[in-house]
């Protein structure tokens, strides 16, 4: 499984279920396709205009995640879309480069428009190489729209951020139940939670595990 979290501010976190998960390549790259595997593909769309999250729900087509949130973007919101994502990976397993770019036809568009974006995606020099050779977003999108002339309209930073907190923690294990914490402070006398997206860990002693009882 892989969680993904991203809001319009540009703060996105994120983890995979099992991140130790290792495949022989696929044609010299690495094999998401075979990582990810069969399942579904859900997404949640928060819109403020909306009490209730927009949800969805498509079967995975290929495991490549660039591929399939194109086929949900066509699927679910019927929005033509090229999305190219690319990450170079180090024989050390550090990251070097990763980027992508989200392409998408905007109602009106001619066929020999349509058809130009096509021929312009197929023919772009993968992501991953363009960051490694120091491109900036807007020399990206513009290698990507070759023949076009791209119009910038704004730019907003993408970051981790995560949210986790001592107080998230305390309430997720009032939610426990009294019960659940009585047996946390007798059999280990302490509680050890890690934030699946950032690591940090939240170490809760004995004495705060017993005040919580007191809230549950």
């Amino acid at each position: 499984g892989i969680f993904a979290e991203a809001n319009g501010q540009g703060e996105v976190r994120g983890f995979v279920y099992h991140p130790r998960t290792h495949l022989p390549l696929n044609r010299g790259k690495l094999n998401v396709g075979g990582a990810v595997g069969a399942g579904t593909l859900t997404v949640i769309r928060a819109q403020s205009w909306n009490k209730e999250p927009y949800r969805s729900v498509l079967p995975i087509v290929s495991g490549e995640i660039g591929a399939d949130i194109a086929h949900y973007l066509l699927s679910s919101e019927q929005i033509p879309s090229a999305v190219s994502l690319g990450v170079f990976v180090a024989p050390t397993e550090a990251v070097v480069a990763s980027g992508g770019f989200l392409l998408q036809v905007m109602p009106g568009a001619s066929p020999d428009t349509i058809a130009q974006l096509e021929t312009c995606v197929a023919r772009a020099k993968p992501v991953s190489q363009l960051v490694r050779e120091g491109a900036t977003p807007i020399e990206i999108i513009t290698h990507a729209l070759e023949g076009f002339v791209p119009l910038t309209v704004g730019e907003v930073p993408v970051r981790f951020v995560c949210r986790c907190s001592r107080e998230r923690v305390m309430g997720a294990l009032v939610a426990l139940g009294a019960a659940e914490i009585r047996d946390l402070v007798e059999k280990e006398g302490q509680a050890r939670v890690t934030c699946e997206f950032c690591n940090e860990q939240y170490v809760l002693d004995r004495d705060e595990l017993e005040a919580l009882t007191a809230s549950c």
